[in-house]
């Protein structure tokens, strides 16, 4: 029904749900959508801290409540949130890609090239991660230590790459 943009009947299946079914996150993570879908941030923002407190791995809160900051022009919230969760699933490649929206959207180029960059990584596109590091390192907003740490990742991608051409030859 939110599919359809049915929010009246969602919100209809939604107390159905509240009332007759176990509790679990994906009905968490439902209601807050439907929150988000009658324009509703504040309610939305309450539900995913709901949901977040009862389950506070779940992918689908966690990537919601994310979205809904970014939506809603707070990209810190954002930011924070994903860093805060960001240990429990270090190789969601996800995770990076909101970093790098909240990140463009504070105009914070180094920060967004380099979290792009490791969202390319954890997809197994090598030849993009560089290139998003190589742009990253270009950047002019960072301080010595963000340059350092992006310096040092590029340096460690392009070891990588060569290793790759390596065993590339040799299979060959």
């Amino acid at each position: 029904m939110l599919r359809k943009n049915d929010v009246a009947g969602a919100q209809n299946q939604m107390q159905w749900l509240r009332k007759n079914a176990e509790k679990n996150a994906f009905i968490e993570t439902l209601d807050a959508r439907i929150q988000v879908a009658r324009n509703n941030p504040q309610a939305a923002a309450a539900q995913y801290d709901k949901g977040l407190s009862a389950y506070p791995a779940h992918r689908g809160l966690i990537y919601g409540y994310a979205e809904h900051f970014l939506a809603i022009n707070q990209p810190d919230k954002a930011i924070k949130l994903v860093q805060d969760k960001q240990s429990l699933y270090p190789n969601d490649a996800y995770f990076y890609d909101i970093l790098a929206k909240a990140y463009a959207v504070k105009n914070k180029n180094l920060l967004r090239f380099q979290a792009q960059g490791e969202s390319y990584y954890r997809q197994n596109n090598l030849q993009k991660a560089i290139e998003q590091m190589e742009l990253a390192a270009k950047a002019k907003d960072g301080n010595f230590y963000e340059q350092s740490i992006v310096e040092a990742r590029l340096k460690e991608l392009r070891r990588l790459e060569e290793n790759e051409k390596i065993a590339d030859k040799r299979l060959s």
